[in-house]
């Protein structure tokens, strides 16, 4: 994007003036996106840093990719699947989802009542139906036939656009990298 392009949405590092901002978003995926949108209901500006531009750049995803590894992954995994530009990975994402179960959080601190109310809210973020949240039918025992939605996926970055180009309470510093965080003694 050109200089002259940028609507008001899009901010300049040097320009940026931080306590302009009540809250500052790491990343423009679709959990950034959903957060910021969010948190301007609540009345609040938010800023969202991202790495990658507005639109995909396949010379900077390739940049990220030399990155080492993380943890059993080597340095060609996570960049595959992270991607660098506004809207995040769901740029990558074919629309496959399905709500976990009770049998999926075996090992976790949560039930699965503690994720239902949330999976509608999900539901309506992602463009799906709420009908394949709680569907099951007997498969073989032990097993329930759940199905996978397999809708159209949503791009969070352009299904936004429109919105943010309006907002005056969220914008976007792209090209940007956080690599740290330091806190005042008030922690704000």
């Amino acid at each position: 994007m050109k200089a002259n392009e940028r609507t008001p949405m899009f901010v300049e590092v040097s320009d940026i003036v931080f306590e302009a901002y009540d809250v500052i978003v790491v990343g423009s995926g679709p959990a950034g996106i959903t957060l910021a949108k969010s948190l301007e209901k609540s009345g609040k500006r938010v800023l969202i840093i991202e790495t990658g531009k507005q639109d995909f750049d396949t010379d900077l995803q390739d940049q990220y990719g030399a990155m080492y590894g993380r943890g059993h992954f080597d340095g060609s995994h996570w960049p595959g699947h992270w991607v660098r530009a506004l809207g995040g990975t769901s740029l990558l994402w074919q629309g496959v989802c399905a709500p976990l179960t009770q049998r999926n959080l075996a090992s976790w601190p949560i039930d699965r009542v503690d994720l239902d109310p949330y999976y509608p809210v999900a539901a309506a973020l992602l463009g799906r139906s709420t009908e394949f949240l709680t569907y099951a039918a007997p498969f073989m025992t032990g097993f329930d036939f759940r199905p996978f939605s397999y809708d159209e996926p949503v791009r969070f970055g352009e299904a936004n656009l429109a919105a943010f180009k309006v907002s005056s309470a969220i914008h976007f510093l792209l090209e940007t990298t956080v690599n740290g965080l330091a806190t005042n003694s008030a922690r704000n």
